[in-house]
């Protein structure tokens, strides 16, 4: 009995030091800190712009604003709000009757004019001849001496008045061809291929073209449109025309429309005390999906390059003394190796990697202190 007694506490104590065991390991394992999280991004190929982004705005190619060149009622519109018109289409007419009518009083004149040079001619003929009678005279002593020079002085007088009324001809002459010019100004023509985008004038209004043309209509060529985009100057100084150019409207955010950099207008603008300089290009607007002063998102491309191996900015370290970034690499056993990559294009969110990484290698962008525990639900 006393045997059997020790034997029991043997095995207590071999399963209280077990207990002892598992508790102390379990300890150990529940205090463990936990393996660091890292937030990783595969290296991939990818297309790469190195850019000056701007805002701008779009405008006609060309725009005209049609006015009128002489007063008067305007009698007939003869087009519409957005119709396509070609050079020479007749737009507009104007009460004519004020312009014939003043055509009419010069071309009366004119007449009057060219009826009394052809009188003062026949006086002028006559007076010649009478001339010449009295120096034929004079030289046989049939006629006096002062007979022959009043003879020769009203030729003279003749032909000074006839000198004058030519030169009135030809200032009614001038007269009536701008009668007919003012007369065709009342009919209004295109001066150029486009579309009606205003009219400022209704059937029935006077027009006073009396110190400036008053605004009848705006034609624009929409088959084209020009985009004006503010550069920043500190962005200006990199731009040069005949660059690649692109950009998207606020519409369509997917679709791009490319060109070439036109000119960069010399004369800045100042917004808030910053200054601006209007870089322009074209682009064509086949589609008419392109509207005047949309708001625009250029892009300006400095630098491209295609389908090459790109990291991801937030994941470059310092940079050493021969130019190349220090990136950590996560490894596929876990652990973390340091790489010198080297670099060209930037574009501010990845950059093309010329040396030191592979496609698929995980690059660290950032670290997590503790890995992200479940939620838990609330005890009741």
């Amino acid at each position: 009995m006393k045997i059997s007694f020790s034997v029991f506490r043997k095995r207590r104590g071999q399963v209280s030091l077990l207990c002892l065991v598992i508790i102390a390991g379990a300890f150990f394992w529940w205090k463990k800190p936990a393996p660091p999280v890292y937030q990783t991004v595969a290296i991939k190929y990818a297309d790469m712009e190195e850019k000056v982004v701007s805002s701008g705005g779009l405008q006609p190619i060309s725009k005209v604003d049609v006015g009128a060149q002489v007063s008067g009622q305007l009698q007939k519109l003869h087009v519409k709000l957005g119709q396509a018109v070609k050079k020479g289409d007749l737009l507009a007419t104007i009460d004519p009757s004020l312009a014939q009518n003043d055509l009419l009083n010069l071309e009366a004149t004119l007449e009057q004019q060219a009826a009394q040079q052809e009188s003062k001619q026949s006086d002028l003929e006559q007076a010649e001849r009478e001339l010449m009678r009295q120096n034929t005279m004079l030289q046989s002593d049939a006629a006096s001496k002062f007979d022959a020079e009043q003879a020769d002085t009203k030729v003279r007088t003749m032909k000074a008045d006839m000198r004058a009324l030519a030169a009135q001809i030809r200032q009614t002459q001038i007269g009536v061809a701008s009668a007919r010019t003012r007369l065709g100004y009342t009919r209004i023509t295109a001066p150029i291929d486009g579309d009606v985008v205003n009219i400022a004038t209704l059937e029935g209004q006077t027009l006073i073209a009396v110190q400036q043309a008053p605004i009848i209509m705006s034609l624009a060529r929409l088959d084209s449109m020009t985009v004006k985009a503010q550069v920043a100057e500190a962005d200006v100084v990199r731009l040069r025309p005949g660059q690649s150019v692109y950009f998207t409207t606020m519409g369509d955010t997917e679709t791009r429309h490319s060109g070439k950099l036109r000119t960069i207008q010399p004369t800045p603008e100042k917004v808030n005390n910053a200054i601006f300089y209007n870089a322009l290009f074209d682009v064509p607007n086949d589609k008419r999906d392109l509207w005047t002063d949309m708001t625009v998102l250029v892009s300006f491309i400095l630098n491209e390059a295609k389908h090459v191996l790109t990291v991801p900015v937030q994941a470059l370290g310092e940079k050493d003394k021969e130019g190349r970034y220090a990136v950590r690499v996560l490894n596929q056993d876990g652990t973390v190796s340091q790489r010198k990559v080297s670099i060209t294009l930037n574009d501010h969110l990845n950059a093309q990697v010329k040396e030191g990484l592979a496609e698929g290698d995980k690059v660290i962008t950032s670290d997590k202190a503790e890995p992200e525990k479940p939620a838990t639900g609330d005890k009741s």
